[in-house]
């Protein structure tokens, strides 16, 4: 058939479901299509294995997951994202899309750590799945599968996954409008394109990030149509699309733009990208920072990961196979991939991403690399389709065969290694967390001041009113302190990582000077404990107005050298004499440690070691068990560590507004 006949098949055929001649031959000795359909299974079995273990174990507790829990558990009782633990009672209008999601997700299957990470572990394995055909249309059989493979086997990408954040399902609704606006310039059916469009409006509204997605469909929309593009309906299908999600939050962003504006100052001034070229270029010399950080997800930099390194080896070898098959192609001098523009289209997606977060994403951080890694995933996948092309058509299909078992069998046994030896740790599950706190803390009407990863288990207890130290802002008034929010009819609870937040606690010593009190901790660091002189509280003249303090945790820093993290826990101190509680028990304080062994009342030398040993990045739980560097009962305490049942001087809500990331 000469290239006259072909171009006349296409132009008649444009709307059929069916390959093209050309199509039918490019995939000659490739994996047939039951035979694709296998070894996806296999590659999606290689995921679940990759995802499901020590789910709320490994990698710890974010601090975004609970702010984001809260926002969808508000959505389900109110309809509105609110932030109760940040004394934010009115909607917070930024990346608002993964809280109705949320809600809907956990009106379901019911509010936990576990159902909010397992609703990202379904929604990565859909996007292994549309990586799989975008690479399957684009290119080949083989490049779909190996691509899905990579992302099956990525630390960084599992690691995602892994969390209840707002950054997968921003991933998964760009990959889905990528798989939409293919499905549509193969059909040439607008509908497609407006389900492209609704799509990449549902990943700006999960992360505002994802506008980059919207320059690559542009891109991908003017390599296809040209000088048409400005007269078709495709076009104007893809702003429909876009107008029906995005629309009505653009237009409640206008209602309140002055409320958005100062949550934009409060939260991502530092986010909005600029324009500038001096600005474009200075970003885009940061962007190594990132990519150093490409180890951040389930198995850190601490533990080699020749995986990692074979991954970004044919990302390079990848992206120049494209670059070559762009040139030729034009030349007609090649294999013809699946879509003609294919190599040219993925070129785009991979270098185009990757130069929109260098010059235009300012927040550097790896937790973003999931959107970067959809391109570099497909592009990897093209070495290993260019590889096997050498390979003759009777044999390549099992080939390909053996390249998924080898690659994801190796993958499967590194992980299983990984988690054997995460298994040994101290580190122990968030029910087990749970469990702790329910020992710790009674049931009844309380305030509950404490580290956001532990608002699960508070979330719905009744006459329970759950604060984040983010929002507490103790401030120090003589032998007591102030916490806004919190009334006189009941108990406060103050609840603390010590790894995390107890440095957002430290006790005023009144062998500080005033003037360092302030420098180094502030009104917000001034604690929620007396201050214990010589072994006495101190004396306050108006505590008669006052509820008496009691049940306090003493403690202070060990003598040991401390590491970095830890030189700013140097002047915890409590105060406060360990008291009977109401019912004649002893504190809640009190049993953190063995039975007999109160550690409230006592000075005791603590400082425990973060879990470097697994991660490097503190990927140990919130409530995991630590090794102490000194002997006693504190070594053997489990849990958070209660600080105390504690009653204060009160005030109410300074109606200060806290703004949090997402």
């Amino acid at each position: 058939m000469s290239a006259t006949s072909i171009r006349v098949w296409q132009t008649q055929n444009a709307g059929a479901d069916v390959p093209a001649p050309h199509e039918r031959a490019s995939r000659a000795g490739a994996p047939r299509l039951d035979a694709h359909y296998a070894l996806l299974a296999g590659v999606m079995l290689v995921y679940l294995h990759n995802t499901l273990p020590y789910l709320t174990t490994l990698p710890r507790v974010n601090v975004d997951e609970p702010w984001l829990m809260e926002r969808a558990y508000q959505v389900m009782r109110t309809g509105v994202p609110n932030q109760p633990m940040l004394g934010l009672q009115h909607a917070y209008l930024l990346q608002i899309g993964y809280g109705y999601l949320l809600a809907g997700w956990m009106t379901l299957f019911g509010v936990g750590v576990l159902q909010a990470r397992l609703f990202g572990v379904v929604l990565g394995a859909a996007i292994v799945i549309l990586v799989a055909w975008i690479g399957r249309r684009t290119i080949d059989s083989t490049t779909g599968v190996s691509a899905a493979l990579f992302l099956a086997l990525d630390s960084n990408f599992l690691g995602g996954v892994r969390n209840a954040r707002t950054d997968i399902p921003s991933v998964f609704f760009v990959v889905a409008a990528f798989a939409a606006y293919l499905q549509g310039r193969r059909r040439s059916h607008a509908g497609w394109f407006v389900c492209a469009g609704a799509s990449l409006g549902l990943a700006v509204l999960c992360h505002g990030n994802a506008f980059w997605a919207g320059v690559i469909l542009l891109a991908w929309y003017v390599l296809d149509y040209g000088r048409r593009a400005v007269v078709l309906r495709y076009g104007y299908a893809v702003l429909l699309g876009v107008l029906l999600t995005f629309g009505p939050y653009l237009a409640v962003v206008l209602a309140r733009w002055a409320d958005v504006q100062v949550q934009i100052g409060n939260f991502a001034a530092d986010r909005v990208p600029g324009w500038q070229p001096a600005f474009v270029l200075g970003q885009t010399l940061r962007e190594i920072q990132r990519y150093r950080g490409w180890y951040f997800g389930l198995v850190t930099s601490v533990v080699p990961n020749p995986l990692l390194l074979a991954f970004q080896l044919l990302i390079a070898l990848g992206i120049v196979a494209l670059a070559v098959r762009s040139l030729i192609s034009r030349t007609g001098h090649t294999r013809v991939p699946a879509d003609p523009r294919g190599a040219e289209r993925l070129l785009i997606l991979a270098i185009g991403g990757a130069f929109m977060f260098a010059a235009f994403i300012n927040n550097k951080v790896p937790v973003y690399m999931p959107h970067l890694l959809v391109g570099f995933a497909l592009a990897a996948g093209v070495a290993v389709s260019e590889a096997l092309s050498f390979v003759p058509a009777r044999r390549r299909a099992l080939v390909t065969l053996s390249f998924v078992v080898a690659y994801g069998g190796a993958g499967v046994a590194y992980f299983e290694k990984w988690y054997a030896t995460a298994g040994k740790s101290e580190l122990v599950s968030y029910e087990a967390t749970t469990g702790t706190l329910r020992a710790l803390v009674p049931p009844g009407p309380k305030y509950v001041y404490a580290s956001p990863q532990f608002w699960p288990p508070f979330h719905a207890e009744p006459l329970t009113t759950f604060y984040s130290y983010a929002a507490a802002h103790p401030v120090d008034s003589g032998s007591a302190a102030i916490l806004a929010g919190a009334g006189d009819d009941r108990p406060i609870f103050l609840i603390v990582d010590e790894f995390q937040w107890l440095p957002e606690l430290t006790g005023v010593s009144s062998s500080m000077c005033a003037g360092r009190r302030r420098a180094r901790h502030g009104a917000r660091h001034a604690g929620a404990v007396p201050v214990r002189s010589r072994g006495r509280a101190s004396e306050d003249p108006h505590a008669t107005h006052r509820r008496r303090i009691d049940r306090i945790s003493d403690w202070r820093a060990s003598d040991e050298q401390p590491d970095r993290r830890s030189r700013t826990m140097d002047a915890v101190r409590g105060s406060a004499p360990r008291r009977p509680g109401p019912t004649g028990h002893p504190s809640h304080a009190h049993r953190t440690g063995h039975q007999g062994d109160g550690l409230a009342g006592h000075r005791q030398h603590v400082h425990r070691r973060a879990g470097r040993e697994l991660s490097g990045e503190d990927h140990d739980t919130a409530g995991a068990r630590r090794r102490s560097v000194v002997p006693g009962h504190l070594a053997a305490a489990t849990g958070p560590l209660v600080v105390g049942c504690v009653g204060v001087r009160h005030s109410r809500p300074s109606g200060r507004t806290s703004m949090v990331p997402a």
